[in-house]
């Protein structure tokens, strides 16, 4: 014997002492729940169907627990726009032990009735008592106050400022260039003096760590005297000037190892 019963708005297919799980039911663990939508029993061939339902048919189960359904996932995916979206989901259900299907004669269902609505007190409506300043205030409209205009003495007062100001500027200027065409010009450095400074330049940069160490300033001066006469031999430069270069790197060196020895 089996019966289709809707409960909570689903349909099922149920046998005694069968366990359904349907939606969650708002009675307690281990409460005794009637169905009188029976929409059809099948009793050992015999077949009622209702329309919609059988009249005086119910069917009688026991909440066995409530509990929450497998997960599922909701993937959402819109390609080649970077939209990407996953949800889980876990419905909540009631597990139910059919107990008996009764076909005829059955009380229908005492539907619960609604608690009755506390009657609300009426609001008292208190007068807000408004100070006459206040209402004062309100009535009256506030104008913006417009920005006072200067006098014409003081018009004519800045005016004159910013013209001495303009000339002044025009003073510094002109005596700036003037100083610039009186002062002599420094004649440009010889390509010998430029090449002599960068490798007084790169004699400096001697890290300090060895600053103190003596034989391994006189091996890198021994290399910048190579280098420097190769670049002096290959630019063609007079042997004098070479010889002055030389001297000046010597000294760089003479005075960085006489620190090193103190």
């Amino acid at each position: 014997m089996y019966a289709i019963v809707e409960i909570a708005g689903h349909q099922y297919k149920v046998q005694k002492d069968q366990l359904i799980f349907v939606n969650r039911l708002q009675d307690d663990e281990g409460a005794k729940v009637s169905f009188d939508n029976v929409l059809l029993i099948d009793n050992n061939g015999k077949v009622n169907i209702g329309a919609p339902a059988i009249s005086g048919a119910q069917i009688t189960a026991k909440v066995e627990r409530h509990l929450k359904g497998d997960k599922v996932i909701i993937f959402k995916k819109k390609r080649r726009k970077g939209y990407r979206k996953k949800n889980g989901f876990r419905a909540s259900l009631t597990e139910l032990r059919i107990e008996g299907i009764t076909e005829s004669g059955a009380k229908p269902a005492a539907k619960k009735e609604a608690a009755p609505a506390k009657e609300e007190a009426p609001k008292k409506t208190e007068k807000k008592e408004v100070a006459k300043d206040e209402i004062e205030t309100a009535t009256e409209k506030k104008t913006p106050e417009k920005p006072k205009k200067p006098n014409k003495t003081v018009k004519k007062e800045l005016d004159a400022l910013s013209e001495d100001i303009k000339a002044c500027r025009l003073k510094i200027r002109k005596f700036n260039e003037e100083k610039r065409k009186n002062q002599p010009k420094k004649p440009k450095p010889m390509r010998h003096t430029k090449i002599k400074n960068h490798f007084i330049a790169i004699a400096n940069l001697i890290p300090p760590a060895h600053k103190e160490n003596v034989k391994m300033q006189k091996e890198a001066e021994k290399i910048l005297l190579r280098a420097y006469r190769g670049i002096m031999n290959t630019y063609g430069i007079n042997f004098v000037r070479a010889e002055a270069g030389e001297k000046d790197i010597k000294e760089k060196y003479d005075k960085m190892e006489e620190k090193a020895k103190k």
